[in-house]
């Protein structure tokens, strides 16, 4: 069992009067929890977390084409120092790069652009998804993952001028509470590990962070008109401890899922790990005093103060299989 331990400041005779609040959640019982739930553990021995909220959609900003036309050419800048590190020529003519105008075509090319940074990563830095080939695999690793952020982050300052009046984000809203260890290495997906993805939005109250992964989750891509067949597009492929707490039966909103179902993709509202016990009023008002406040400039009246486990331990043993309520994998347990 895990335990959130935050400070409540509240008021009494005027005065500020501290108590303290406790959300515990029930580790789910299956293969991939218990892998998650190791790593967890030592991170809480070394770390702390920072807390932030994650919300879709993103707001956007209204256009502005002379930052638009500053940040097109540091993105240019930083793939051209990308394929001058890697050795390995870029698909298209990056000289050529602008962006004008609201256009689907520019739409579709900064989803093209996102991919290119994926597609190195998921070759293991041999390709950009074109037919130039080539080997970076063996070069610094902390320097070509920052090298790859540069592009990330600048298709996305892009982005955010074509996410503004954007229809698509018309009657949706997720948002939840993110517990991240942002300084712990980041873990692959095994094949195995994607079994625990579930389309029951109710299946749990502590989950895998929405934006864990190397592409593009669900949700975004149906706001960017992205192609949902893609290989990237995927609420979560890598994890590293890090955790969410929010509710996901409103995670994909009915004209996205048919959007999903329309590109025969199956829509999933990603990996549970724990459930909560106890009132769900209170995971509401933690929830709440974090992302309400930070979005409108008020005062969060809890400060998180620990997180421990206890009492959560498997036994393997191969005399006793069950199945796991979120997929058809068999337990050992």
């Amino acid at each position: 069992m895990l335990h959130l331990v935050f400070d409540y400041i509240g008021y009494k005779d005027g005065q500020p009067d501290v108590s303290e609040k406790i959300l515990s959640f029930q580790f789910q019982n299956n293969f991939f929890t218990h892998k998650f739930v190791q790593v967890l553990n030592e991170n809480i021995q070394s770390s702390q977390p920072t807390i932030e909220n994650y919300s879709l959609p993103a707001g956007g900003l209204p256009w502005d084409q002379n930052k638009i036309d500053q940040l097109t050419e540091e993105l240019k800048q930083s793939i051209k120092t990308a394929v001058k590190f890697t050795g390995i020529d870029y698909p298209i003519d990056i000289d050529t790069l602008e962006f004008k105008s609201k256009s689907e075509e520019k739409r579709q090319l900064l989803n093209y652009l996102h991919r290119t940074f994926t597609h190195m990563y998921h070759s293991n830095f041999t390709s950009w998804g074109g037919d130039a080939k080539g080997d970076a695999s063996l070069l610094d690793s902390v320097k070509r993952l920052s090298i790859l952020e540069s592009i990330n982050a600048g298709v996305h300052k892009i982005e955010e001028f074509y996410h503004y009046d954007n229809p698509r984000h018309l009657g949706f809203q997720y948002e939840e509470l993110m517990f991240n260890f942002k300084d712990k290495p980041i873990i692959d997906f095994e094949k195995d590990d994607f079994d625990y993805s579930t389309i029951k939005g109710d299946d749990g109250h502590l989950w895998l962070p929405v934006d864990c992964m190397r592409g593009k989750n669900l949700q975004t891509a149906y706001f960017d008109n992205d192609d949902p067949t893609q290989y990237d597009i995927v609420n979560e492929n890598v994890w590293n401890g890090s955790f969410a707490l929010g509710h996901r039966d409103n995670f994909l909103s009915e004209t996205m899922t048919n959007w999903y179902v329309a590109n025969e993709v199956e829509p999933k509202c990603g990996v549970p790990i724990a459930n909560l016990v106890g009132d769900i009023k209170d995971l509401n008002m933690i929830v709440n005093g974090y992302i309400k406040t930070s979005m409108k400039g008020r005062k969060n009246p809890f400060r998180f103060k620990e997180m421990y486990i206890e009492d959560w331990y498997i036994k393997y043993s191969k005399q006793e299989i069950v199945k796991s309520k979120n997929s058809s994998k068999k337990l050992f347990i």
